[in-house]
């Protein structure tokens, strides 16, 4: 999972390996309670879903970054790029329903959250596209299926 989160940072604005050598995405992985909560409150959605994107970084132009990069430097932290939530027996369900197993939903969740961290949505056909297509090749280089076969949009 390490290696599919790292495969689509690469799909940043900017090269990442050069404008922030030292990141990170945090992953916290809860149950519907903790992800419901937090769709409500941030989101003004009272329902659990299956994943959820908190990014860190708004402007991915090259000032804001060098910031960012000197900050790191500064205090030893890596640049956060954001923060993932999932809900495992949202995941769990969906999995079933769409005859995946969970570690397979789990990576396309993880590769889907990366992308909106780094600005990516799907809220017109083009931009769905964009993402499926997106998500479908990283996942593809790591030998994993097409998360959209046989699946109803």
């Amino acid at each position: 999972w390490e290696d599919l989160v790292r495969a689509a940072l690469k799909h940043a604005p900017v090269n990442l390996a050069v404008a922030c050598p030292d990141r990170a995405v945090n992953i916290l992985l809860g149950d519907n309670h903790v992800v419901q909560q937090l769709n409500r409150d941030y989101l003004d959605k009272d329902k659990p879903t299956n994943v959820l994107s908190f990014p860190q970084i708004e402007d991915w132009d090259a000032d804001s970054l060098d910031e960012l990069a000197a900050e790191s430097l500064d205090t030893g932290e890596p640049v956060e790029i954001g923060d993932l939530v999932m809900a495992y027996e949202v995941i769990e369900n969906e999995a079933k329903d769409q005859k995946k197993t969970v570690e397979n939903h789990v990576a396309h969740l993880l590769v889907h959250g990366v992308l909106h961290l780094l600005g990516y949505d799907h809220l017109t056909q083009a931009e769905e596209a964009q993402m499926e297509q997106l998500e479908t090749e990283i996942l593809a280089a790591h030998g994993l299926a097409d998360p959209y076969q046989d699946i109803e949009h």
